[in-house]
């Protein structure tokens, strides 16, 4: 397949998703607009069906569909996802992110962030990475942040609630320190 062609179903497969609403599913309710109340006792990870059903979720649930859509339909196309949280010491904002690897450039896919969603052409990963954390830390510069690679295709991740899943993020965090002061 042509590497046009490809970026292009791609691009599709963004627009498609740009669609979708930014909420929690909650027992077949749809919670758009979620409040912290809501993400913290009402969330789980939902499974890729689950999203496509509901065609709603949060930037956990957007990126675990996009990492299974690209297995499943691009498996020659190299990706990452990544995990991103400022400890605000309240609610700790986080974000994921999903990065894919073609015709020696680094592009992100976005979705969920509604007012960054598209397909961004980037020279290296770095400069990707740069440029998204640049974004998620304007109103939170002061504060540390963490970046964690991560594997959105962990089953053992699907039905996780945020605190949860926030736990899982900081121990592999955690697990990268430790090893790299080593």
């Amino acid at each position: 397949m042509e590497s046009k062609t490809i970026l292009n179903d791609i691009i599709d497969l963004n627009e498609k998703l740009n669609l979708y609403k930014y909420g929690i599913p909650d027992n077949g309710n749809l919670i758009e607009n979620p409040t912290d109340e809501d993400f913290y006792l009402k969330y789980k990870l939902l499974a890729p069906e689950e999203f496509e059903k509901y065609k709603m979720g949060v930037c956990w649930d957007y990126v675990t569909y996009i990492a299974y859509y690209f297995k499943k339909n691009f498996p020659f196309i190299f990706f990452k996802t990544f995990f991103h949280m400022i400890d605000d010491n309240e609610n700790c904002p986080s974000h994921t992110f999903f990065l894919f690897y073609l015709n020696n450039y680094t592009y992100w896919f976005e979705s969920s962030w509604k007012q960054e969603r598209g397909v961004f052409e980037f020279d290296h990963e770095s400069d990707a990475i740069d440029h998204i954390i640049d974004k998620l830390k304007i109103d939170y510069e002061d504060f540390p942040s963490y970046l964690v690679e991560y594997n959105a295709l962990d089953k053992s991740l699907v039905h996780k609630s945020c605190t949860e899943f926030m736990d899982y993020m900081i121990n592999i965090s955690k697990s990268i320190t430790n090893n790299n002061n080593n």
